[in-house]
């Protein structure tokens, strides 16, 4: 589990930056609703969009009253966690001339605009967000927002997998917050530094942050930040095989959850002990307890996240005591979540969608001109979103069987197959066409991207970033990261394991016991046997040793591999 640790949203822009006076009935309305924020959100919730009705349909109301409305209805549904609509409300105010005008304003509308974003994993275009909210802070010398924003930055380029990145930022804005003694920033600074370092396998540096994070956290009696803080160093003992310490944190962490009644906590720390129960080896029947207790635990609290770690956690088990019988119907259970959580997720996202498309009908005649394009952009997307609720049941399906059962195409094929079947585009071959300047969709650069990495074998190199692939493709690097995410679903460093991990496989399955484990490692690209097992599970949920008994007891015999 990567992403053990997510920081909550620190930097909202102050409310009262918007400048507001109850100077008129709209004003007063304005200020109402912030002040309902926190404590009503029913009720700000009416008032915002009586007002947005209101003044959208006045064609006499201000432009300032317009972008204040505007910005208020962004923060609104940006606390609601319906973050497309919450993008689409900024933008807007992006574009009125209240907000133009005032650098101070458009830092602000920017900053919360790259958190919407962020949210809905769309991180280039967050990162695109930051960095011109970074500009205007360096043009108004707001050294806070500085700050703050090299913190949001560096989360984005750990995202992309550029961690040595992503440490400088954190460094920088933790050398700040300490001359200035903002103890809880230097903390949660501490807590992401570490975790970068992890990232990068650095564990001795990685583990020195998070102990500060802890000490800090213990010092200011922030529990809920002192639990993400212990959740990272009990994983940092399962990287190092300290088991039993993982279980002495994870038990605090217990106690902690018990006391605060933060049960929302509870399902990852079972997922862990779990991990922590097969690791041993010990007591093996103490990981099915683990499991069920936090497919129970995420049950309850709703988080599907959980529910679908957690029931591949208990997959594992069965795995480990060879039960493959169970082993199935708990993959068919898993596949089934998955399923679910993408139908649901794509229905929010529809509804979402037609919301913001309602809503943009209350915009005054300045927008009459953009709804018709809007409208049809809008179609498509629905039409895409509608179809991926259709095929990614038999795709997750696909791939889990693919993993345990069926013979193991080229790298590229099996990246190739991904990207066709995300996109409608018929199948067709790349056509030979200019890599640097010709102007190409996300799916056809993404194809040439594959195809470069297998050509050039790109994914052996262990010191291969980003920026060294966008040297290949003679592209910017951010239309490269555009390109995988968009096309490919994944980032940088999440297909360039794949690649090393699909050359581990074909390894596995030609050469299998005849070759040490730690070989495999470096002829796929690995640079550490640690790196290697940790990429392997991430992608197949199963050890290369694991991995290979599996091989051996329930496929049988690879067949003809394809032409």
């Amino acid at each position: 589990m990567k992403n053990t640790h997510v920081v909550a949203l620190l930097f909202l822009a102050p409310l009262a930056s918007m400048n507001l006076h109850a100077q008129s009935a709209p004003d007063d309305l304005i200020e109402k609703a912030w002040g309902l924020l926190d404590t009503d959100q029913a009720a700000a919730d009416s008032i915002t969009y009586l007002l947005l009705e209101s003044v959208s349909e006045n064609t006499a109301a201000s432009d300032t009253l317009l972008a204040k409305t505007l910005y208020l209805a962004g923060t609104l549904e940006h606390f609601k966690k319906r973050y497309r609509l919450s993008c689409n409300f900024f933008e807007q105010a992006l574009q009125t001339a209240y907000i133009r005008g005032s650098k101070q304003q458009s830092l602000n509308c920017l900053n919360n605009m790259g958190s919407s974003l962020t949210r809905l994993g769309k991180i280039p275009e967050a990162l695109d967000a930051f960095q011109k909210a970074m500009k205007l802070s360096l043009e108004l010398n707001d050294q806070e927002s500085i700050d703050d924003l090299k913190v949001n930055i560096a989360e984005l380029e750990c995202d992309l997998g550029e961690y040595r990145k992503a440490i400088s930022l954190a460094s920088e804005a933790l050398r700040s917050y300490e001359q200035k003694k903002d103890t809880f920033k230097i903390g949660m600074c501490h807590l992401n530094t570490g975790k970068y370092f992890i990232y990068q396998e650095q564990y001795a540096q990685g583990e020195q942050h998070n102990q500060q994070a802890i000490s800090l956290f213990e010092q200011l009696g922030d529990t809920y930040s002192l639990i993400s803080a212990l959740i990272n160093q009990s994983r940092l003992e399962q990287l190092k095989k300290q088991f039993a310490n993982s279980e002495q944190i994870l038990q605090r962490v217990i106690d902690i959850v018990n006391a605060e009644k933060y049960e929302y906590n509870l399902a990852a720390v079972y997922i862990h002990k779990t991990d922590n129960a097969l690791a041993i080896g010990k007591d093996v029947h103490l990981a099915r307890e683990h499991a069920l207790k936090a497919i129970h635990l995420a049950e309850i609290s709703g988080n599907r996240s959980y529910l679908e770690e957690a029931t591949l956690a208990l997959g594992k088990y069965y795995v480990k005591v060879q039960d493959f019988d169970n082993f199935e119907r708990t993959i068919d259970k898993y596949n089934k979540i998955k399923t679910e959580t993408a139908t649901l997720s794509a229905k929010a996202a529809v509804e979402e969608l037609k919301i913001v498309y309602d809503m943009e009908g209350l915009n005054s005649r300045n927008l009459q001109l953009q709804r018709d394009v809007r409208s049809k952009n809008l179609q498509l997307q629905l039409l895409f979103l509608l179809s991926l609720v259709s095929t990614v049941g038999g795709s997750v399906i696909y791939l889990q069987h693919q993993k345990l059962k069926s013979n193991l195409k080229t790298m590229f094929q099996m990246n190739l197959s991904l990207a066709y079947s995300n996109h409608d585009d018929g199948g067709k071959p790349v056509n030979p066409v200019d890599e640097a300047s010709a102007d190409l969709s996300d799916i056809e650069l993404y194809k040439l991207i594959l195809k470069k990495i297998e050509q050039k074998e790109l994914y052996k190199d262990p010191n291969m970033g980003l920026h060294d692939l966008a040297r290949h493709m003679k592209r910017n690097k951010l239309v490269i990261s555009k390109a995988i995410k968009n096309a490919g679903k994944t980032n940088f460093a999440g297909l360039v394991n794949e690649f090393k991990v699909n050359e581990a496989r074909r390894l596995i399955m030609e050469r299998g016991s005849s070759i040490a484990i730690s070989d495999i490692a470096a002829m796929a690209g690995f640079n550490s046997r640690s790196s290697f097992n940790r990429h392997f599970k991430e992608v197949t949920g199963f050890t290369p040793t694991d991995y290979l008994e599996m091989m051996k007891r329930a496929v049988g015999p690879p067949e003809e591999a394809e032409g």
